[in-house]
């Protein structure tokens, strides 16, 4: 396929009864503007984050298609796809066909009517933010998470948090104004 990097996630580590190791989901989008979730896993991740980056055009080939599992991804293609160590994924040069991310954002209000786990783009002003801080999760076994919270105003003077996890809570925010 064809398609522009939109999304690089973070890398998330996972231990289970069969193992444990590390993934990376990354979002591509074609020319029509259809976005699939690709997913790395352990070595995967090693070889492929180095030399991936957000919005530049790949050309991707070589990996396993499965149904995608709606709890986790949310794009709007049915499928997945897995990409190992084998695959070919290669930058391509930029010829326009393939349009820059767009969006379509709400307002807080909207998102309060949302139904639970809808993806959305929201238009709100940052009034502020904590700083991160580690909490530790008996849900993973202990595992140490990073969280950050902000808090976002919309133009009804509607305010909402919003909570960052992983490498992205450790980011910091802009100065309060638009994000």
């Amino acid at each position: 396929m064809k398609a522009r990097l939109t999304t690089k996630g973070d890398i998330i580590t996972w231990s289970n009864a069969r193992g444990s190791g590390e993934l990376m989901k990354l979002t591509f989008t074609d020319a029509a503007g259809d976005d699939i979730e690709a997913v790395l896993f352990k070595e995967a991740v090693a070889k492929w984050r180095p030399l991936l980056t957000e919005d530049y055009v790949y050309l991707v080939s070589g990996g396993r298609i499965k149904a995608k599992n709606r709890q986790y991804s949310h794009t709007s293609s049915n499928y997945e796809i897995t990409l190992d160590t084998s695959a070919r994924i290669e930058v391509t040069v930029e010829d326009g066909s393939i349009a820059k991310t767009s969006f379509a954002f709400k307002t807080i209000a909207q998102v309060m009517e949302s139904p639970e786990n809808t993806v959305l783009d929201l238009i709100a002003v940052l009034k502020s933010f904590d700083d991160p801080r580690e909490i530790v999760s008996t849900k993973l076994g202990g595992k140490t998470l990073h969280k950050r919270e902000l808090f976002l105003v919309g133009e009804a003077g509607i305010e909402i948090n919003l909570t960052l996890w992983g490498e992205t809570a450790k980011t910091e925010p802009p100065q309060a104004g638009v994000i």
